[in-house]
């Protein structure tokens, strides 16, 4: 009978001090608290929740946000900013217009073409300019630059804006000056 009572007992206290666990909210910041007085503190507020990027950050996270916008079909804004960010390789870009066909070799007649996709695509000496390449496919092609930079055409993928990972980052939390 004793190692019946002595059990019932380990089983409730070990219950109690599990549940006790929960019935408390502690943490370094709002100190011991139960948890209806943290729910009465954020009851109806609304945080003010700001993330803090350094400029490089800032700058190609807001670049790639904005070219996938803009080099959507959609949308087609021409947008020097995404055809020579440092995602987009202009060799790759007329090697692929070139092997797709979007631009026919056989109809670049002008010397200085003929020599400026020899050296970028065969000897590879030369990186071609965005001035260039845009020569290229107005000259020989039917589409305009914003158009061969859509996402159909595989040009230049833009990197994922909801997979953005970077190391140097902070968060500020704020509810209505209550926290911080």
């Amino acid at each position: 009978m004793n190692l019946k009572l002595f059990n019932y007992f380990t089983l409730l206290i070990t219950v109690v001090l599990i549940n006790v666990k929960k019935v408390f909210a502690y943490d370094e910041f709002l100190g011991n608290v139960t948890r209806p007085e943290l729910f009465e503190i954020t009851d109806f507020k609304v945080p003010t929740i700001t993330i803090h990027l350094n400029d490089y950050d800032y700058s190609y996270l807001f670049n790639a946000i904005q070219c996938e916008k803009d080099t959507s079909s959609n949308f087609m804004k021409r947008n020097m900013d995404c055809y020579t960010t440092p995602w987009v390789d202009l060799n790759y870009a007329l090697n692929r217009t070139i092997s797709k066909k979007y631009i026919d070799k056989s109809k670049i007649t002008e010397k200085a073409d003929i020599e400026l996709i020899v050296s970028v695509l065969n000897t590879k000496t030369h990186n071609i300019t965005i001035s260039e390449f845009e020569n290229l496919i107005v000259t020989y092609s039917k589409f305009t630059l914003k158009e061969i930079f859509t996402y159909p055409y595989g040009l230049a993928s833009v990197p994922s804006t909801t997979n953005f990972k970077t190391e140097d980052a902070t968060m500020t939390f704020d509810l209505e000056g209550i926290i911080n």
